[in-house]
This record gives structure tokens, sequence and C-alpha cells, in this order.
């Protein structure tokens, strides 16, 4: 549901079970029929229009409106073959589940799965996947809620996941804030210590942030040139670095954005 999703993140709504009942109430939805609560594939195309143009304003400003469609509206994958109540229906929910268990550290209930197991291994599975979508719901929260932990450049914005965020958490923590509006038109940066004494780091390109070089490419230099290793795609890139040289990396990837 609304509540439990994080791609996009919805500020005021993920993690929050009554603000999102009543948002659907105000839209006039029924979010039951008789007992049982509605899916989103119960909803008629007007419900579904109206669920989008309620949830539109709480992940975009109207100037990037158009293209924040895109993070509500796309193709679903559905698999025929698993029960429609699993979270395993969803190709995409089936992939974060996966993702969910390898970051928790349970790689080989993920295996399992994959293997067919639909007992006691997708139990596991879903209870690792709550777990999961909780740590990073938290980590969000932390991090928003905390000014001191957020620098803002010109071209980009740097989040401090220091003591709050675990290195396996970082890249999909990265995905989850580059969709907030907040932080829309820049790129977003996010670190944390790791226990081998360096910095972890992420980045993603938002919304309104403009033609870019490769971030890629972008991360990879400027980690060369502070003794670290990084890389990444067009869109999004990730870097290891010694503690002290986080102040040269950042000057480093800003002169080039």
């Amino acid at each position: 549901g609304i509540a439990t999703t994080m791609y996009p993140y919805i500020v005021g709504l993920t993690g929050s079970k009554d603000a999102c009942l009543a948002t659907l109430v105000s839209c006039g939805i029924p979010p039951k029929k008789e007992d049982t609560w509605r899916t989103l594939a119960d909803l008629t195309a007007d419900e579904k229009k109206k669920l989008v143009d309620a949830l539109l304003p709480y992940l975009t400003t109207s100037s990037t409106a158009e293209s924040a469609l895109g993070q509500l509206i796309g193709t679903v994958y559905t698999l025929l073959k698993e029960d429609e109540h699993s979270p395993l229906h969803d190709a995409r929910e089936f992939g974060v589940l996966l993702d969910a268990c390898s970051r928790m550290g349970q790689a080989g209930v993920a295996v399992a799965i994959c293997m067919g197991d639909r007992d006691q291994s997708l139990h596991e599975g879903e209870e690792l996947l709550a777990s999961y979508r909780r740590v990073l719901n938290r980590c969000v929260r932390s991090l928003l809620g905390d000014d001191e932990r957020i620098t803002e450049y010109s071209k980009s914005i740097l989040l401090s996941g220091d003591g709050v965020v675990n290195e396996s958490m970082l890249s999909p923590l990265a995905t989850i804030l580059s969709s907030i509006s907040r932080f829309h038109g820049r790129v977003l940066i996010i670190k944390t210590a790791t226990e081998s004494g360096q910095f972890k780091i992420s980045a993603r390109k938002t919304l309104g942030s403009g033609e870019l070089s490769s971030l890629g490419l972008i991360f990879q230099e400027a980690s060369k040139m502070c003794n670290g290793r990084g890389g990444g795609t067009r869109s999004s890139a990730g870097a290891k670095i010694p503690i002290s040289k986080l102040e040269t990396f950042v000057k480093q990837v800003n002169s080039k954005l």
C-alpha cells in the first residue's frame, strides 16, 4: 500500500497508515469493500486518477509535475503463478524483497525463495522486508529531521548519515531521498562512515537537476584524486574514500557538475 511505498518515498504518507487512509477518504476512494481492504488493482480508472492527483503534490512542485508522474505511473509486471496477495505477485516487489533479504544479512533466504520455497523462507522474507522498510523509514526521518546533517551547495546537496545509516543501506537511501521534492534540482549525495574507517558515498541525479556529465565518471575521477575508488552510471554513482579526503572529494565533484 501507500504507507509501505519507498520508491518513491512520499513524505507525510510513507510509514503513516492513518495519513494514507485520510488521504484516500478525502479524495472519495473507499479503502474497503465490505470487510476487505482494497488493493490498487481493485480501483476503477476514475479512482486511480483521483489517487494520482492526490499524491502528486506530495512528490513535487508544479514546475516538475510532468516528470514526477513517471514516479507514480508505469508498467506493472505481474507473475501470474504467484499468490495475488503475496509480494511475489508483482515483479518489482519480488525484486525489493530479495534486495531486502540481502541488505538485512540474510541472502540465503532470498536464494531459498528463488529456488521455490513458498513456506518458511517466504514467511521469513516477508518479515525481513517489513524490517527493511522500517529501518529505511527510520533513517529517512532521522536525516530529514536534522538540518545539521544537510549541507547545501549550488549544484548538490550533501547528507551525512554518520551514526544513523549503515553502509549496506546507503544505496537504497540515496534512491529514496532523490525522489523527495525538497532535493529536486540538485544532485543528491549521501555519505556514511564505514567500519573500515572510510566514507562510503552514494549519489543520484534528481528531477530538475538538468543535463549532467556522467555522474559515474565524475565520481571515478574525484575518488582517484582522493586515493579512493568510485564509479557508476550517468545518473547514479558511488565511491569509497579516506575520511580525511571528504572536503577535497566534495569540492572536486561540485566543480565538475
